[in-house]
């Protein structure tokens, strides 16, 4: 028998789960990618924005530019003898600027609380160049003392280069703040598609299950063929199923057909050889010759029991439309009736025959489909009851279902053999049981049970027994439930 990982491994909607679940998460990936590049982009045209903003600024109102280090420049001075000399002029400053404040430098941007800085193109000696003197004017990006930034090198309209830059840390931060959220919601809508996944594959099968389960509830006599709403790729499935349907179908009438004609045919030679048996009753015969007479009744009336058993279950699977029709029938004087029947047989073994409690029921089904299982019910019940036991018949209702009952304090029926004992000519003890019978009482009252819409249910009781119930919808019911 096959494991679970086996039977997951053919599983059609557990390979459709996995296709989906790959392209949806690749889908959502791609698309959370997506997301992340068209914010950094966003973000960097923001940045860029506004270090085009300030550089327009300080362009178009010929705002102070800071400028590299000048250096020491030296002034020629005249003696007062007129005879040149040089000296050192005033301490040296930045060229352009006012006072001593440092020249700003690129490297400034991360230190100290700055989101933006303006600094000369060219550092003072000393600084670090984190641009070529000679790159043209545009957007650039940096690495600063290892962070990153954004700077613009642009030119006023005196030729003098400067650069603006800004740290790229807005960028780095909303990217981590998007990686965070995105993170989250790829998981929800993760969670949100398996789920949809799930319940998608389920609905799509939903028609297959509700199909697999009809087949399920089937009588193994129903071979009509299969209908309903299902997927158009399953349709040579389901049409192989039906015309295999028909063929076995053919071949149960067929084989139907043979056994009521054999059936019948033998009903008039074994009628003949009763007659002639009976006629011989009447004769001058010896001790010997009448023992083997009675051993060949008796052999003829079992032979007449199974020919008659025979028709009956060839004509109880009549085909739709002759079925027998419904009649109100109380519960109770269907049993009574039954019981008068049998009774001498139960006289003869000295069995208790009666009804236990009140069933007290009206039914709306045909009559002799009901009596024919309530007397295999209860010829089986005396066959197997012992000398003076004690047999009888009942009804209760259990929620929806009328049950209809036959009990006994016989021997039962071996757990083993109960699953088989409505199937056509299955013997409890085979050919070497010591009660006589055809095996076919009880596949006939399964087939009559089928019928009136119910089953037969079969258990032992303890301490020893059996109950053989017919159970019927309450819908059966054609009076009022006491």
């Amino acid at each position: 028998m096959e494991g679970p990982k086996a039977v997951l491994a053919r599983s059609l909607r557990l390979r459709l789960a996995i296709i989906f679940l790959v392209v949806g998460g690749a889908v959502i990936a791609l698309m959370t990618m997506a997301s992340l590049s068209s914010l950094r982009r966003d973000t960097m045209t923001f940045i860029d924005d506004e270090l085009s903003q300030v550089a327009g600024v300080i362009i178009s109102y010929d705002m102070l530019i800071p400028q590299r280090w000048g250096g020491m420049p030296r002034h020629r001075l005249h003696s007062e003898d007129g005879a040149p000399r040089a000296r050192m002029a005033q301490p040296p400053r930045p060229m352009g600027e006012q006072g001593f404040f440092p020249v700003p430098s690129l490297s400034d941007l991360f230190t100290g609380d700055r989101d933006i800085i303006i600094a000369p193109l060219v550092p003072p000696p000393g600084g670090t160049s984190y641009l070529d003197p000679r790159v043209g004017d545009g957007f650039y990006s940096l690495l600063i003392d290892n962070q990153r930034a954004r700077a613009l090198v642009a030119t006023n309209r005196f030729g003098k280069r400067f650069v603006v830059a800004m740290s790229l840390s807005l960028l780095d931060e909303a990217g981590a703040a998007f990686v965070r959220t995105a993170a989250l919601e790829f998981l929800a809508m993760l969670a949100a598609y398996v789920l949809v996944v799930a319940m998608g594959v389920r609905l799509l099968f939903r028609p297959v299950d509700q199909m697999a389960s009809a087949l399920r509830q089937r009588n193994e006599q129903d071979l009509s063929p299969l209908e309903g709403r299902i997927p158009s790729e399953l349709d040579s499935f389901v049409m192989s199923i039906n015309q295999l349907f028909g063929r076995i179908k053919d071949g149960i009438l067929r084989e139907k057909r043979f056994i009521a004609d054999a059936a019948h045919e033998l009903r008039t030679p074994l009628t003949a050889i009763a007659l002639e048996a009976e006629g011989l009753c009447g004769e001058d015969l010896g001790p010997r010759a009448r023992e083997r007479l009675a051993v060949l009744r008796e052999g003829i009336r079992r032979e007449q029991e199974l020919t008659n058993n025979l028709l009956t279950l060839a004509r109880g699977s009549a085909p739709s439309g002759q079925e027998r029709p419904a009649a109100r029938v109380p519960v109770r004087d269907l049993m009574v009736e039954v019981i008068e029947e049998l009774g001498p047989i139960a006289d003869q073994k000295g069995i208790d025959l009666g009804i236990d409690g009140e069933p007290d029921f009206t039914l709306t089904v045909p009559r002799q489909d009901l009596k024919s299982i309530l007397g295999n019910f209860c010829s089986n019940a005396l066959k197997y009851a012992p000398e003076g036991g004690r047999c009888d018949l009942t009804a209760w209702q259990e929620g929806e279902t009328l049950a209809i009952a036959v009990r006994d304090d016989g021997p039962g029926i071996p757990e083993a053999d109960l699953p088989h004992v409505l199937e056509p000519f299955y013997r409890v003890g085979g050919d070497t049981a010591a009660t006589p019978g055809t095996g076919l009482g009880l596949a006939i009252a399964a087939q009559a049970a089928h019928r009136l819409g119910g089953r037969i249910r079969m258990r032992n009781l303890s301490p020893s027994g059996l109950e053989a119930a017919l159970l019927l919808p309450a819908a059966a019911l054609g009076g009022d439930a006491p």
